[in-house]
C-alpha cells in the first residue's frame, strides 16, 4: 500500500471510531453558470448540492476576539475518500457550506502533501 491509501485507511478508522462524535455531514453547494429562464425572463444560477462527511474544528467557530466581537470562521477537514464518494469534482473558493442551518463561504482550501485530506477555511455567509 502507498502513503495515500495508508493515510486514508488510518484516518477513516480514526474518524469512525475515536472521532465519531465530531464526524458530521455538511452540504457543499456549487454554483453553475447562469442560465436564461424564459418564464421569468432573467438569468438563473443553478445550484448543485453535495453531502460530504467531515470533521469541524470547533475552536474557531464563534471564538471570542474581545468582549464584543466574535470571529465567524469555521474549518472543515475532509478525507479525500469522502470527497470522491460525494461525487464533487473539487472544492473551490466561494462554494457555500451548510452546517446545521449555518451557512459559510469557502475562503481558503488547503490540501496536505499526500492529497489525503482537504481543509476548507470558511467564513460565515454574508
Amino acid at each position: 500500500m502507498g502513503l495515500y491509501s495508508d493515510l486514508q485507511k488510518d484516518l477513516k478508522n480514526a474518524f469512525e471510531t475515536d472521532l465519531l462524535d465530531t464526524y458530521i455531514e455538511i452540504v457543499v453547494t456549487e454554483f453553475g453558470e447562469p442560465v436564461y429562464d424564459p418564464v421569468s425572463g432573467t438569468p438563473v444560477t443553478p445550484e448543485i448540492n453535495y453531502t460530504v462527511k467531515c470533521i469541524r474544528l470547533e475552536n474557531i467557530i464563534g471564538e471570542v476576539v474581545d468582549k464584543s466581537t466574535t470571529q465567524d470562521f469555521a474549518e472543515y477537514i475532509i478525507l479525500d475518500e469522502d470527497k470522491i464518494s460525494s461525487t464533487i469534482q473539487e472544492f473551490k473558493i466561494d462554494q457555500r457550506i451548510t452546517d446545521n442551518n449555518e451557512e459559510y463561504r469557502v475562503s481558503g482550501i488547503d490540501v496536505d502533501p499526500a492529497k489525503a485530506t482537504h481543509t476548507l477555511n470558511c467564513r460565515r455567509w454574508a
